[in-house]
């Protein structure tokens, strides 16, 4: 596979079918989004706890009923008074989690923000979605039955460490000694070179992003426009002449309507200006890039974002970045570096979806390094918790 099971499961979830599910429930999007996330790792991680008995995981995956809507579906059978996908689902968490799954569905709601209804319904939903794309993915050949349980028991850790701690713990309870699996990602991810201010590198998880879009140096990471001469003075220029919004063509042919200051407008501008170099100081902030307390999905408000970098990356194809995650520096080294990871894999398989070839973005787990705002205070650690682009060709 060449994304892990987590993000291939994940990443069909758009804003629009989150927004029908969160009406559908009354409840507001950012719990919505945040229950799903957890469900979709909790289910994965049980998954993961019976990887050495092929013929339990057959029969657990053969509990889910046969649908095609995927994450498109649940808005519906949230509404429905005897929904087939919510029994299927229920019967899939009683076999994952026999003795736990009260305790779990607790933990969910308190989590993610949502009540106790809402949380168990989507738990039981997200239970029959997932389990029902991993069969699907068996039965398409993608992955066969040793495949699977090899790829689950690799990426455990990861899944482990996307959940938050109360419920890692219980999805985990009964065969925590069998699983000491490293905590890597099926795809292999390339971790940033270690240094003073890095630190060592294992594995984790971590927390929210907000939004900043940087205007100065700080912490190690300059702006655009201290790299990028030329074109990029000139955008900001017009930015400031024209209001907010500015159209720019990339490619000659395809417009792209821009905040003058925003990621997409620096990163174009850098990419047009035939004087600006890449280097390892430059990065492209992206005020939407960025993720709920350790939660590695991006929040529904990125589509556009990435819509616009997946264009430039089309419109110029020796264009190469790394994709890099970062988190605050709340957790661990080992924790943090693990959920930068996921982070950084999350906006790849976004933009992999939207048509950009895997081949020229390299994803990083940087962990709480090259922080841009103040770490003691919340609205500075929301800022730190981001996925930034370098461009390493163009």
């Amino acid at each position: 596979m060449a994304e892990s099971l987590l993000a291939s499961t994940m990443h069909a979830l758009d804003r629009t079918s989150i927004s029908r599910i969160a009406g559908s429930l009354r409840e507001s999007e950012a719990p919505v989004f945040r229950c799903l996330e957890f469900s979709c790792a909790a289910i994965l991680g049980g998954l993961a706890t019976h990887c050495s008995e092929p013929g339990m995981l057959r029969r657990i995956l053969d509990l889910a009923p046969v649908t095609r809507g995927g994450w498109s579906q649940l808005p519906g059978e949230i509404s429905s008074p005897a929904s087939p996908l919510g029994d299927g689902g229920k019967r899939i968490l009683a076999a994952l989690f026999p003795e736990s799954e009260r305790d779990l569905t607790s933990a969910l709601s308190h989590d993610s923000g949502l009540g106790s209804w809402p949380a168990a319904t989507l738990f039981a939903l997200a239970a029959a979605t997932v389990a029902g794309m991993v069969r699907k993915m068996v039965r398409d050949g993608d992955l066969s039955m040793t495949t699977l349980a090899a790829t689950l028991r690799s990426e455990g850790g990861m899944i482990r460490n996307a959940l938050p701690q109360r419920m890692s713990d219980l999805v985990w309870r009964r065969r925590d000694a069998q699983l000491h699996t490293p905590q890597v990602d099926a795809r292999p991810v390339r971790r940033a070179p270690s240094s003073p201010w890095l630190g060592v590198v294992t594995v984790g998880a971590a927390t929210l992003g907000f939004y900043w879009l940087i205007t100065h140096e700080r912490g190690g990471l300059s702006e655009i426009g201290s790299a990028a001469t030329g074109a990029a003075s000139r955008l900001a220029t017009d930015a400031q002449a024209l209001g907010t919004t500015l159209t720019r063509h990339i490619g000659n042919t395809v417009p792209l309507r821009v905040g003058g200051a925003s990621g997409e407008s620096r990163l174009l501008a850098f990419i047009q200006d035939t004087g600006a170099i890449p280097s390892g100081h430059t990065w492209f902030e992206f005020n939407t890039w960025r993720f709920d307390p350790g939660a590695a999905i991006l929040r529904p408000d990125a589509r556009d974002q990435l819509d616009d970098v997946a264009a430039i990356f089309k419109a110029y194809p020796q264009l190469r970045a790394v994709i890099a995650g970062f988190t605050d520096s709340t957790e661990s080294k080992g924790r943090n570096m693990a959920l930068s990871e996921l982070r950084a894999n999350t906006v790849v398989v976004q933009l992999r979806a939207r048509g950009v070839p895997a081949d020229r973005m390299t994803p990083e787990g940087r962990g709480a390094s090259d922080a841009i705002d103040d770490d003691s205070s919340e609205a500075g650690r929301a800022a730190n918790r981001r996925v930034a682009l370098q461009v390493i060709e163009k």
